[in-house]
């Protein structure tokens, strides 16, 4: 009799439980749970901001006006939503910033722009392997921004020390970024640190012409 008992309410336990993951499918959607519980474990909820006081009251009034932004601009959804992920980011908020971030993501597969967010946000809780991913996923991409080559190339060098293929880095951002200046600027201060000197000097001269012309 106790037996029977058991053996009951063990499967009205486990219906129960079916009946609560159905429901949890249907109103977040499957892929929108996966990517929810994959990010809370990977990530923490939260890390120290670099923000001072000043500076944080001042992200949480922009992300106020991006909430309200969010509901009224229906055509505007999905770069609203990356600038709501950054402003996250910057408080500290990973978990919540990869979630958006992941969301836009799922719609824009070879977006190089929201790689780099999610690689910059790894990287800053400490998640290196996955930062590599999203780096190196980004850089296939061969994209304009000055910035992606700049922290790839200070990534691969706080991370495995690899000069060689930082030094790799930049000369390829300088090609993508049609010779940007201040990228050039950082790749002299990474040649003269490193020990690529006459390489340096011929970058400083070519910085010469550009801002004679």
């Amino acid at each position: 009799m106790k037996w029977n008992w058991f053996k009951s309410w063990k499967r009205d336990v486990s219906v129960l439980v079916g009946i609560i993951l159905v429901c949890a499918f249907a109103w977040f959607g499957a892929p929108t749970l996966f990517e929810t519980l994959k990010t809370s474990m990977e990530l923490p909820q939260s890390i120290p901001t670099s923000l001072n006081f000043e500076q944080q009251e001042k992200s949480q009034k922009t992300i106020k006006e991006l909430e309200k932004n969010l509901l009224r601009d229906q055509g505007q959804k999905g770069a609203t939503t990356i600038k709501l992920a950054y402003e996250y980011e910057q408080l500290g908020l990973v978990q919540k910033a990869a979630r958006m971030y992941r969301g836009q993501l799922r719609a824009q597969p070879h977006n190089a722009e929201i790689l780099f967010a999610l690689a910059r946000l790894y990287e800053r809780a400490g998640q290196n392997e996955q930062a590599q991913i999203y780096y190196e996923q980004s850089y296939d991409l061969s994209p304009s921004s000055r910035e992606l080559y700049e922290h790839y190339a200070a990534f691969l060098i706080t991370t495995s020390n690899d000069i060689e293929r930082a030094r790799g880095v930049y000369l390829n951002g300088l090609l993508q970024t049609h010779n940007d200046a201040e990228l050039i600027k950082q790749f002299v201060v990474f040649l003269e640190q490193y020990g690529y000197g006459y390489e340096a000097k011929l970058y400083k001269e070519y910085l010469k012409k550009v801002a004679s012309q």
